[in-house]
């Protein structure tokens, strides 16, 4: 079960490299709470509608493969990310661990919340 979530955290972060809008919004849960390095919260919306009007542009990400924990139908990540984005018009390096959780609701896994650790 480990290597199905460390291949689907890493089709997440292609995804958000690529831009790519549908595949994040088939991985994402409706419940989602995403947590910027800035403190701004994002719910799935939210956070697909920077991407859709280019105001988080991630530019390259540079995936790195997560210690994972399963606890039943929760698995909890711990993440390093290494990416180039642009954010309201400013270029950014982010480089730092983070926090993820993916569940397993209604017969799938779907991630469920992010948080970094500037």
């Amino acid at each position: 079960m480990e290597d199905e979530i460390k291949a689907l955290e890493h089709q997440r972060l292609e995804a958000m490299g690529r831009n790519d809008i549908d595949a994040l919004d088939g991985l994402l849960s409706e419940k989602l709470l995403y947590l910027h390095s800035t403190g701004d919260r994002d719910a799935k919306d939210a956070y697909l509608a920077q991407m859709r009007q280019g105001s988080m542009v991630y530019r390259e990400v540079r995936p790195h493969v997560p210690e994972v924990h399963i606890l039943g139908d929760t698995a909890v990540l711990f993440g390093h990310i290494d990416a180039d984005v642009t954010r309201n018009g400013n270029d950014r390096t982010l480089d730092y661990d983070y926090l993820a959780v993916w569940a397993k609701a209604d017969g799938r896994w779907q991630f469920f919340t992010y948080q970094p650790r500037p």
